[in-house]
């Protein structure tokens, strides 16, 4: 193994539930698998990083931090130090440093470095006793000195913070006062930044240009049109107006500000309903690329299925390898109620979704066409992606009306539709994953919505059956009773618009058999309401006729 990079091994120590302390144990060549992030040495030993959310858990003491690779290094401290000088002098950089790290309620990680020679007043230190440490950060830490003195401790405010200490009013003042140092403490990062790795102070610099830009007004003309969006859309989805036009509606939001797409929409509803089909018009009609990945596939990367990676991937192929088209593109998951689990180490299911909250937020994937065999990669940043996540959650449902559509209300006074909380309880959903969601629920379909859908939809079941009898010159029509038979079957059978194609084909295989058979002999096809039991059932007027010329048993 030739090493590439430089990192510091952390040795952690226990505060509190959930909440740790590092600091320096070992500084060590090795190599860095950018996609797992996980760090392995010379002697093959593997670390993960002290942010991630498993180490917390793991009986593993140790983490790795501060990695940096050997070319950077040797450009920041001069090509002629040797490698072994560049250990130590990187060594001597951080060893008078240790974080604190914990997670809060939401499961976020938060991280905060301290200076420990400025906390002892010391050139170099012993390791400390976690006590000590303790009482040190409280009584002596300058990490977050406001103009007034007031010397707060991160670590301690963080652990009083989740234990839910401090009234209204105390937090106000606490929240004045962290933004009076904020802009202090962010200017102090981005020189700290730029010193140890040139060129990241640019990148973030973009950032901030880009959020900047994302808060000026789009002009008038260049403003997507609801209205349009939806009068296209509703021409094919029927029976579905409000909900589309809510899932329009947020979309479009979303365009004017990218914040807003760290937040998710979840789209409930039966199956059959037209959750596909509604992002799929809509993606259309936006110009958008789209993909729906089916969210039972999914797993964590290290198990067997199907990694955010691999569908980083089909996305990227399916828009011609345009990597900006690529990162603009909305995106289904599709039966996530399946990926509900009471269990928090179920890596097929609150795995995932632990997975698809990082997704959702924004981050960055090395996108491959397979993560055990392919090495072609593409850097995919999933920032500003439409994510949509879709599912019937019938548990949920159960006890509610489910002819409401539209946003879920809050109100306990209305019963219609369920909480955010039911999605918790009854769903196996998981509390931060929620927090991040939208929820719009699809109309369930009855008999006369599957009517409309079948005599009002531009891409109906029975006209694009019509459209492909008028190939044949031959003029397929229908009575009222095979439009109510039809609709009748399909809502029984609890398919929705789904089965429609699967209905129509059943009812009219025998009687295309028969025209496409005898080309140029009929003029007119009818199907009847007995055609629905026993396709042999249908009508045919020769050319020529004006009556039924032949009647099929």
């Amino acid at each position: 193994m030739n090493p590439t990079h430089i990192a510091t091994i952390m040795l952690r120590h226990y505060i509190s539930e959930g909440n740790f302390v590092y600091n320096l144990s070992h500084t060590v060549l090795g190599t860095i698998d950018e996609k797992n992030q996980i760090f392995k040495d010379s002697n093959d030993n593997e670390y993960l990083p002290i942010t991630d959310k498993s180490i917390l858990t793991s009986e593993i003491p140790y983490g790795y931090h501060n990695i940096i690779s050997i070319d950077n290094i040797k450009e920041t401290l001069g090509s002629e130090i040797t490698l072994e000088e560049a250990i130590k002098e990187y060594e001597k950089q951080w060893e008078k440093y240790f974080y604190f790290v914990g997670r809060t309620k939401s499961g976020e990680i938060i991280t905060v470095m301290f200076d420990l020679n400025r906390l002892k007043n010391e050139d170099s230190y012993e390791p400390i006793s976690m006590p000590e440490l303790k009482i040190q950060v409280i009584e002596e830490s300058p990490f977050l000195q406001d103009q007034k003195g007031m010397n707060p401790d991160i670590a301690s405010l963080i652990i009083e913070l989740k234990d839910d200490i401090y009234t209204s009013e105390e937090l106000k003042k606490i929240q004045r006062n962290l933004e009076v140092i904020k802009s202090d403490i962010e200017y102090a990062q981005e020189i700290i930044t730029e010193k140890m790795f040139p060129g990241l102070a640019a990148q973030a610099a973009k950032t901030s240009k880009k959020e900047e830009q994302s808060k000026a007004e789009v002009p008038e003309e260049k403003l997507l049109s609801i209205n349009d969006v939806f009068s296209k859309v509703t021409k094919t989805l029927i029976a579905q107006d409000e909900p589309a036009r809510r899932v329009i509606t947020e979309i479009i939001r979303k365009e004017l500000d990218p914040r807003k797409k760290k937040e998710a929409i979840l789209l409930t509803g039966s199956t059959g309903v037209g959750k596909t089909e509604l992002m799929r018009l809509i993606a259309k009609y936006l110009d958008k690329p789209f993909l729906k990945v089916d969210a039972t596939q999914l797993t964590i990367p290290g198990y067997t299925g199907t990694d955010i990676e691999e569908v980083l991937w089909r996305l990227y192929e399916s828009c011609g390898k345009n990597k900006e088209k690529a990162e603009n593109a909305i995106i289904f998951f599709d039966e996530i109620d399946k990926k509900g689990s009471e269990k928090k180490d179920d890596v097929s299911g609150q795995g995932v979704l632990n997975l698809l909250l990082s997704f959702i937020t924004g981050t960055e994937y090395m996108a491959t066409a397979s993560t055990k065999h392919s090495s072609e990669t593409v850097r995919i940043d999933t920032s500003n992606m439409t994510v949509i996540l879709g599912g019937a959650f019938t548990d949920v449902y159960k006890k509610y009306n489910t002819q409401v559509s539209g946003f879920t209300r809050e109100d306990p006074k209305e019963k219609e539709s369920p909480t955010m909380q039911d999605f918790v309880d009854k769903g196996m959903m998981t509390d931060e994953f929620m927090g991040r969601t939208s929820i719009v629920k699809m109309n369930e379909l009855d008999v006369d919505a599957i009517k409309r859908i079948m005599l009002e939809s531009d891409e109906s079941a029975v006209l694009i059956q019509q459209q492909i009898f008028d190939k044949l010159n031959v003029k397929l029509t229908y009575t009222d009773g095979y439009i109510d038979a039809l609709a009748k079957a399909a809502y029984e059978k609890k398919t929705g618009a789904r089965g429609l194609n699967t209905e129509v084909d059943n009812t009219t295989w025998c009687c295309f058999d028969e025209v496409y058979s005898n080309p140029g002999v009929y003029k007119e096809a009818i199907l009847t309401e007995k055609t629905v039991e026993n396709p042999k059932e249908y009508q045919l007027v020769k050319k020529g006729q004006n009556h039924f010329s032949k009647y099929k048993h």
